[in-house]
């Protein structure tokens, strides 16, 4: 069998020093799926307040706080086509707060600006690769 290998714009990023992850940064599904994600979270976000304030049964209050942690992971996953979120929180609920906010949050906040970097940089390397046979072509 041949092996066949091209450039599919993955990069690999340590985070926090520790762990691996790999994805195309200048995805520009991102885009369109970052915003479906970001919807389908604040949906979420809504199913799970109603227990913010019932404390009084500390199992159930665990279990509904696992349901939604599940939740967020899975679209965090979808988000970057691969299951990142095990890798990223380990075993704490990705809606543990650090900082004042949730470290899923925290994790977007350190991402979300590579990304657009990243796309940015890719789209002036295409313009110049364009703009080269453009002016072969009007000559």
């Amino acid at each position: 069998m041949t092996n066949l290998n091209f450039n599919d714009g993955r990069k690999t990023f340590l985070v926090n020093g520790t762990v691996e992850i790999s994805f195309n940064p200048s995805d520009f599904g991102l885009i369109s799926r970052m915003s479906e994600v970001m919807d389908n979270i604040s949906e979420i976000e809504k199913k799970y307040e109603i227990f913010e304030n019932e404390t009084d049964d500390i199992k159930a209050l665990g279990v509904k706080m696992a349901e939604f942690d599940r939740e967020v992971r899975e679209q965090l996953d979808q988000l970057f086509g691969a299951e990142i979120s095990d890798k990223l929180f380990g075993t704490t609920n990705c809606m543990s707060c650090a900082g004042g906010q949730p470290i899923c949050i925290n994790f977007a906040e350190a991402v979300f600006p590579v990304i657009a970097k990243e796309i940015e940089a890719e789209k002036k390397k295409a313009e110049k690769k364009i703009n080269k046979y453009v002016s072969q072509v009007k000559k």
